[in-house]
């Protein structure tokens, strides 16, 4: 197949809505060019989703871990403390 192979867009089913992702692109161009494409389902994955990835969706997802971050290290810290007591 011709490159680029990740590639997003519009959805023909438009009442569904907007763009389609650069995965479902990939394997419509994969079948296209005759390839048959296998899915492992013993493989737990969390990737199906509605939510559009831009620049928005990684500020809160950065924001969301730097959160995590500060909370682990909040209670790595109370922990300490907590096995010095007398």
């Amino acid at each position: 197949m011709p490159a680029p192979w990740f590639k997003f867009r519009p959805n023909p089913n438009n009442e569904i809505g907007g763009i389609i992702g650069e995965d479902i692109g990939f394997c419509w161009d994969l079948r296209r060019a005759g390839h048959r494409i296998y899915v492992d389902t013993s493989v737990p994955s969390k990737h199906l989703t509605t939510l559009a990835v831009n620049d928005a969706t990684y500020r809160l997802y950065k924001s969301m871990k730097i959160k995590q971050r500060e909370a682990a290290i909040k209670a790595a810290l109370n922990s300490g403390n907590n096995s010095q007591g007398g």
